[in-house]
């Protein structure tokens, strides 16, 4: 069975190329369109990878959906079961995940394709 990674992208553009990179590493992946959605499925704890935007919504300075996330995923990710990224074009969110303890990068700096490894 391939690993998984789970999405949490609001660019079409941007969620489209990180699908076509995760079927070319030979990942499954699935995309969540809302905040609720993407905490159910990273609660469930069945993905090895997790990328998403960190304020979920264009504009937003706000990185709560981040730390809710990663706080559901962060054991995982601690005992290295499972990788999380944020991600924001914004570098003032970026910022603001760092002081949090998100791991977290500059969109057009990601590379999802070493990611995934």
């Amino acid at each position: 069975m391939s690993p998984s990674v789970l999405f949490g992208i609001h660019d079409p553009v941007v969620l489209d190329m990180y699908e076509s990179t995760a079927r070319a590493r030979g990942w499954s992946y699935e995309s969540a369109q809302t905040l609720d959605a993407l905490l159910e499925r990273a609660a469930s704890g069945e993905h090895a990878g997790y990328v998403m935007d960190a304020n979920f919504r264009a504009g937003s300075l706000d990185i709560e959906p981040a730390q809710r996330v990663y706080s559901a995923v962060r054991e995982r990710v601690d005992a290295r079961a499972a990788r999380f990224m944020a991600v924001s074009s914004s570098v003032e969110v970026v910022l603001a995940c760092g002081p949090e303890g998100i791991p977290a990068t500059f969109k057009p700096r990601f590379d999802l394709y070493s990611f995934l490894g």
